[in-house]
């Protein structure tokens, strides 16, 4: 092999390694901000129709029990939760004992929410103070949108490549080991991206058929990419049609995972 096929063969192997690659480091980026890294004491608090969330927490935990205060309409909320015991719950506001119930999310969530019942008779200006606080990876829609926007950058950015690098280069019977490694990889990565973002064990969704799924279209592209000169056009389709497919399930399952959908 030529050093010029030498370099186009490495350009051709690059790309679904490279998706790979960025997509387990968007996953080490969103565990500083993932609710199933939150065990230090309580996930969030919601009352009188807003959510204090744990950004907004100041924590201690001891043990099993654990206490957050946080100020609130001009008095400190002060709120005890008690593991494993999610619904073990103790409020005071302003020296008030107020009703209370802990519970923990249905996935992903390592610290429960507190409702705190009877609300604390907040003004309009105080709720719309607390609702511009919540960061915009604690809403409802924010992960969900970052999540689409970043598979679509990556589709963008694997079809441009695509288009630049031109045909591939035949690998022979490396071709289909290339292949099968490149899917192992990319299923090994789903795996990857739950133990770093889940309190729970990840193989539930990386042996879904889903995953399977897409770890297949990385492998296949990659024995797509791998083979002889071919339709640029044709490789540019497929390289984008791969990507979507696994980088919307890789979101999917950090998302998950990471407990932003409960």
């Amino acid at each position: 092999m030529t050093i010029t096929s030498a370099r186009r063969t490495g350009a051709w192997l690059a790309p679904p390694v490279v998706l790979v690659a960025v997509l387990l480091g968007v996953a080490a980026l969103v565990t500083m901000v993932a609710p199933s890294k939150v065990t230090d004491g309580v996930y969030q608090v919601r009352v009188d129709g807003i959510v204090i969330t744990t950004e907004s927490l100041s924590c201690h935990r001891a043990g099993d029990a654990a206490t957050c205060v946080v100020p609130v309409g001009g008095q400190e909320l002060e709120v005890t939760v008690v593991w494993p015991d999610p619904g073990s719950c103790a409020a005071v506001h302003g020296g008030r004992e107020v009703p209370c119930t802990a519970v923990i999310g249905d996935y992903g969530h390592a610290s429960p929410t507190v409702l705190v019942d009877g609300g604390l008779g907040l003004s309009e200006a105080d709720r719309a103070g607390w609702r511009d606080a919540v960061p915009w990876w604690r809403t409802s829609d924010g992960p969900l949108i970052a999540g689409a926007l970043l598979v679509g950058l990556l589709v963008v950015a694997s079809a441009v490549a695509t288009r630049l690098l031109g045909g591939g280069v035949g690998l022979g019977r490396w071709r289909i080991a290339a292949a099968i490694g490149t899917g192992l990889l990319g299923l090994a990565q789903l795996g990857t991206i739950g133990l770093v973002t889940a309190a729970v064990s990840p193989w539930t969704l990386v042996l879904a058929p889903p995953s399977l799924v897409a770890a297949t279209a990385l492998g296949v592209w990659q024995w797509s990419a791998a083979g002889p000169n071919g339709g640029r056009w044709g490789r540019v389709v497929f390289a984008a049609s791969a990507t979507a497919v696994y980088a919307a399930v890789a979101v999917f399952v950090l998302l998950v995972q990471g407990g932003f959908i409960d």
